[in-house]
């Protein structure tokens, strides 16, 4: 059974030698996820913070820098509605690396959302909004989290907000965005 280390600068010295030996940052970060069981947008983060960036963020280290990344990996976004821009919304999040999303969407796809939803395709009619955007971050990022939540916003327990950084409001109804500027 692996020995669970919970000490982010020991970590920080096993991933540093793990890039040593693999030469791959990616190999690193597998290695240690599978052997501490620590998820792998938490090792991500910790790679940043040494300067050393997967290859998918790598476009991102110019402009955001190492504690930009680290910052949106560590970050919790919700994304309310998740039709046209929603859709959207989610997949760059999941690219640029934001460690922890939340979708939110009581609807399924239909053939009318065919021509402007991008997590709308002919596998995905009558599929939950939420579980087609959980597949879809799944294929793009895996170290992102994502949760899912089939209902209404007005639904949502209040402690669901508890920790998000950001709410994206791609909703189509009134009453929906009303009751979201409430709640912020």
């Amino acid at each position: 059974m692996p020995r669970i280390i919970k000490d982010e600068g020991h970590l920080s010295q096993i991933l540093e030698q793990l890039i040593e030996s693999t030469g791959e940052v990616e190999k690193a970060v597998d290695t240690l996820v599978a052997d501490q069981g620590i998820p792998k947008r938490v090792v991500e983060s910790l790679a940043c913070g040494l300067d050393l960036f997967p290859k998918r963020y790598e476009a991102n280290a110019g402009t955001l820098g190492s504690e930009g990344q680290k910052k949106l990996l560590q970050s919790k976004a919700l994304v309310a509605g998740l039709g046209g821009l929603g859709g959207h919304v989610v997949e760059q999040l999941a690219r640029c690396g934001v460690g922890e999303l939340m979708g939110v969407d009581a609807d399924q796809f239909d053939e009318t959302n065919l021509n402007r939803q991008l997590f709308s395709d002919l596998n995905s009619i009558g599929l939950d909004k939420t579980e087609a955007a959980r597949n879809r971050v799944a294929k793009i990022n895996d170290a992102v989290e994502f949760h899912s939540f089939a209902c209404k916003l007005e639904d949502l327990e209040t402690n669901v907000y508890d920790g998000v950084n950001l709410i994206f409001d791609c909703l189509d109804s009134i009453p929906s965005r009303l009751h979201l500027q409430d709640m912020g």
